[in-house]
């Protein structure tokens, strides 16, 4: 129960003492220094704090100089300014989705947006609101930092460490359901996959980013957890070869088999299990308890799989299995070496040497679909408001820009926001702010009682709304609280609801111009994002196959992104923001397996990518480098048509002739074929291995054809435009 109140504490805290020091220090608009304070206090962890108020800073630095270059450059030349303004805008919006820095670029937006509406455009105001900026943004970083760093500090190093154990838990579970059914079956299940942390990587990234942000420990040992991130990454490639190796086996396995398989596992399991007791001891210290898991690692040799014992099977199939579970063994004691030497060892770990993985080539320059479109969305919302401060006499002049284009700006930046919904909650909370305005705050004579009056007000806000779901509640309501009430911070306070009516009216201007931009312009509704996100996935796996084409020149310039990982993840966002009751023919079940299902396929492309490097590197043969170039161009060809629509047939037939013409090759390779017979045992296992890959990588493209057919995704083409 008291664990409840410690954030609303320490957030009101922070923001009482950001606004009486303002007034104490003789500043004239504290509540810049609150909003640095609420932002900051909105963010997961407190290492993901300190890194926002440290891009908070240097965005406002970098905005203040910016609004000093275009406004002494063009201040008598306007429609150059604007023009120039509106483009570094486009800029500041397309980076501001950039996990590691984009939140910069977005203050940098908004101070250079801010300081030159506010300075009038002018040189002699804009030093004087350019300093003042500065000052409120470094006091509202000091205060968060100060009472978030002495009152129930909360290490992201704790978040990062219960995200691995919670990995390493579910791990060994998971192969401890493969160790029983393997006893029961005799067979290893072929719908499962130890690598399922394809969705968990960016994530494990971000964690380690803003742990070392708050935690010396972290920072000083930046290298092994990037070696363990890198581990992590290549271990989702190695147990995508499992399921290959599982797919392609098609006879029973024998006791002695079956018993060196679940041997191995076991290893596996007990490795999982070593490593989230050694992470539990880091979560609630111990020494004993850490001496008897550091042993245990220790202790623990790598013990490979004899694949030439199975060299008289009747082809590779156990052979590439043999291999691929020997790879895991050695490459799963490399994580929890690395992951010891991260903790501190008496004397680091060496890592078993692993065969070496060869990162994927880009274009120079890659642009983002979808952040372009935001950018363009910007550019227009900038445009109507210019247009309508200088053609339209509305009360409060440039101020619209701030709201129609700084505000579309944060609206973009939050995936699939409801924009009525926003309208709603900052209409509701500025009444709220409003009452008190005017029948409470005009009796509050000294700075203690107006310090009180913030510390109340927003202690009451996020004790009352602290679930998840709240976020906007506890953002817009301490925001609004601080905004409509700001003229009772000035050091001469005044006591006028016209201009908060004037605020709220610009406004609601704003989120009208917003709305029919987010929602008439490549539409913002989540139905029509999963679709347009569905095509870029498309189009991004397509680029991936035909950079694996040879002769295929890589564009120095392209508008396709080569990561559908991430197209996937956005479509999966999408679909949790569908309004699913407004489609009654849609089954959201159905549109979840589609998701799942493009993970898979992303899975078993970059494992055909690491086979068919590895096999060009080792052992490459014409005869079957033909083959596979063949496949990738028709591939290639097939995705220029959508698989939503009238096109499934045609996907399904030619899906099937490839699946045939491997199938082909694949009895070429069986003993005493002329192919087999022509190829070492080495270089048939590894030919047959690669043929295999791509194959099941066709065999996603099926199944996610089928999917596509059952869930109906081309009835959201009809999603309804309403307001």
């Amino acid at each position: 129960m008291i664990h409840r109140y410690q954030l609303p504490l320490k957030v009101a805290l922070a923001l009482t003492l950001a606004v009486v020091s303002a007034l104490w220090l003789g500043w004239e608009k504290p509540y810049w220094a609150a909003f640095s304070v609420v932002v900051m206090a909105v963010t997961e962890s407190s290492g993901h704090s300190l890194k926002k108020g440290r891009h908070r800073i240097i965005g406002t630095f970098f905005g203040i100089l910016v609004a000093f270059i275009l406004v002494g450059l063009f201040a008598q030349s306007p429609v150059e300014l604007l023009t120039i303004y509106c483009l570094f805008c486009a800029v500041c919006v397309y980076q501001q989705t950039n996990l590691k820095n984009g939140y910069a670029w977005s203050i940098c937006m908004m101070v250079a947006t801010l300081v030159m509406v506010m300075g009038g455009f002018s040189s002699e105001q804009l030093f004087t609101i350019a300093v003042l900026r500065i000052q409120e943004t470094i006091l509202g970083v000091v205060c968060f930092s100060l009472v978030f760093s002495l009152l129930w500090p909360a290490s992201s190093r704790v978040l990062l460490l219960r995200t691995l154990h919670s990995y390493y838990q579910q791990q060994a579970q998971l192969i401890s359901s493969v160790i029983d059914d393997l006893a029961q079956t005799g067979q290893l299940p072929k719908e499962y996959s130890l690598g399922n942390s394809i969705k968990r990587l960016s994530r494990l990234d971000d964690l380690i980013q803003a742990a070392m942000a708050d935690s010396y420990e972290l920072g000083s040992t930046a290298k092994q957890w990037q070696q363990l991130l890198q581990l992590q990454n290549q271990w989702a490639l190695i147990c995508g070869h499992l399921y290959e190796a599982t797919r392609s086996l098609n006879q029973a396995l024998t006791h002695s088999q079956c018993d060196e398989i679940r041997e191995l596992m076991e290893r596996l399991r007990q490795r999982a299990v070593d490593a989230a007791m050694l992470l539990e001891n880091q979560l609630s210290p111990d020494e004993a308890s850490f001496s008897e898991v550091s042993n245990i690692v220790q202790a623990k040799p790598v013990r490979l799989i004899d694949a030439e014992h199975y060299a008289h099977q009747s082809h590779g199939a156990l052979r590439m299995l043999a291999n691929t579970l020997n790879q895991m063994d050695v490459h799963q004691q490399n994580m929890q070496i690395c992951l010891h030497n991260v903790f501190g060892a008496a004397q680091e770990l060496v890592l078993t040497p692993a065969r070496h993985v060869v990162a994927a080539k880009r274009p120079l320059i890659n642009i983002d679909a979808e952040q372009a479109i935001n950018a363009f969305k910007v550019s227009i919302m900038l445009l109507i408001s210019i247009v309508l401060w200088l053609y339209v006499p509305l009360p409060g002049g440039p101020m619209i820009m701030i709201f129609g284009g700084t505000f579309g700006a944060v609206v973009l930046s939050i995936p699939f926001a409801s924009t009525r919904s926003l309208l709603f909650y900052m209409l509701g909370w500025a009444l709220v702010a409003l009452v008190q305005y005017v029948f409470v705050l005009p009796h509050l004579t000294e700075a203690w009682q107006l310090g009180a009056f913030y510390f109340i007000n927003t202690f009451v806000i996020w004790s009352v709304f602290n679930q998840p779901q709240h976020i906007f509640h506890r953002l817009l309501g301490t925001m609004n609280l601080v905004l409509m009430t700001n003229s009772a911070m000035r050091l001469t306070p005044t006591y006028d609801i016209q201009y908060a009516l004037l605020l709220l009216l610009l406004f609601s201007i704003g989120m009208l111009v917003i709305f029919f931009v987010n929602h008439g312009v490549f539409s913002g509704n989540p139905e029509r994002a999963l679709l347009r996100q569905l095509g870029h996935f498309r189009r991004s796996l397509q680029a991936c196959l035909q950079d694996q084409i040879h002769g295929q020149k890589l564009p120095w310039l392209s508008f396709i992104s080569r990561r559908p990982v991430r197209e996937v993840a956005m479509a999966e966002t999408a679909i949790g923001a569908i309004n699913w009751p407004a489609f009654p023919q849609l089954d959201r079940i159905q549109a979840e397996k589609l998701i799942s299902q493009l993970y898979r396929i992303c899975l078993h492309y970059h494992a055909f990518v690491d086979s068919y490097r590895q096999w060009q590197a080792h052992d490459f043969n014409s005869a079957i480098d033909n083959l596979i170039q063949r496949e990738l161009v028709q591939m290639v060809l097939l995705f220029n048509n959508s698989m939503i629509g009238s096109d499934a047939k045609q996907y399904s037939t030619r899906l099937n002739q490839l699946q045939q013409s491997l199938q082909y090759y694949l009895a070429g390779l069986e003993p005493h074929s002329p192919l087999q017979l022509a190829l070492s045992q080495q270089q048939a296992d590894h030919c047959y291995q690669l043929i295999i890959s791509l194959q099941i990588l066709i065999e996603s493209l099926q199944q996610l054809l089928n999917e596509t057919k059952v869930s109906e995704l081309e009835c959201l083409r009809l999603s309804p435009f309403t307001i």
